[in-house]
């Protein structure tokens, strides 16, 4: 897994979201898909936030939230966009992604929003 891109949105009542774009390439010998192969944790000030439904004008070619659950053959990359409904649009926000096991941390990264 790894972050391609990241932007501060809003959500359809104007509060402010993140929207994190990520590579996922199924490296396990079966049929997988990110739902199921990566925990992610993304949180602003210590505290979890909360996923939402990426919105049209955030998408482009990427695969959304609620397409995370689609399984990629072994070997097989997506990118995935996924929403994020943000505290405040200034403070950093910090990304852990783990196997599903949580047993091997797969990514680490904290992403600036200013």
């Amino acid at each position: 897994v790894k972050i391609l891109s990241h932007k501060v949105s809003e959500d359809w009542e104007g509060k402010p979201c993140l929207v994190i774009e990520y590579e996922w390439t199924n490296n396990n010998k079966v049929d997988s898909n990110f739902l199921w192969s990566c925990m992610e944790s993304v949180t602003q000030n210590g505290n979890d936030l909360t996923t939402m439904v990426v919105g049209c004008e955030d998408l482009d070619s990427a695969i959304s939230d609620n397409i995370r659950m689609q399984e990629l053959a072994a070997g097989e990359t997506a990118v995935i966009k996924l929403g994020y409904m943000l505290e405040n649009d200034t403070d950093d926000v910090k990304v852990k992604i783990e196997n599903f096991n949580r047993d091997v941390k797969v990514l680490e990264e904290t992403l600036k929003l200013k």
